[in-house]
């Protein structure tokens, strides 16, 4: 089969320095989408989209957001309370998942994180 491109997901628990203060931040998120696909020699299509969801009757809340690249998507989920960030990635460009994995762990110190990459 041929090459389609590789998948990126990752789950993390933050905290360690700090870093799960920018799991409730818009301005924060959308600025690491913008510049996300720059640092990593790709082309976004569009701004980011950002919105906060609630999920009554549970209390649990957070923020999605998500960039278009000319090769896919980069996505993310937060749940501020129980301090996790949901990432995921799709290019049918080749890149370095480590390098990400590593810039996303210097911001937000991930006390936990379970990384799986798809090739497809």
């Amino acid at each position: 089969m041929t090459f389609l491109g590789k998948h990126l997901i990752l789950d993390g628990v933050c905290g360690k320095d700090g870093g799960d203060k920018y799991l409730s931040s818009f301005s924060f998120f959308y600025d690491l989408l913008e510049n996300l696909p720059k640092k990593i020699d790709m082309v976004a299509l569009c701004p980011p989209f950002i919105l906060k969801y609630l999920n009554p009757p549970d209390i649990s809340w957070g923020l999605t957001g998500f960039i278009i690249i000319s090769t896919s998507h980069i996505s993310f989920h937060t749940f501020p309370e129980k301090r996790t960030l949901h990432f995921d990635m799709f290019s049918c460009r080749p890149f370095e998942e480590e390098d990400i994995i590593k810039y996303l762990d210097k911001i937000f110190g991930f006390l936990e994180v379970k990384v799986q990459v798809i090739n497809r």
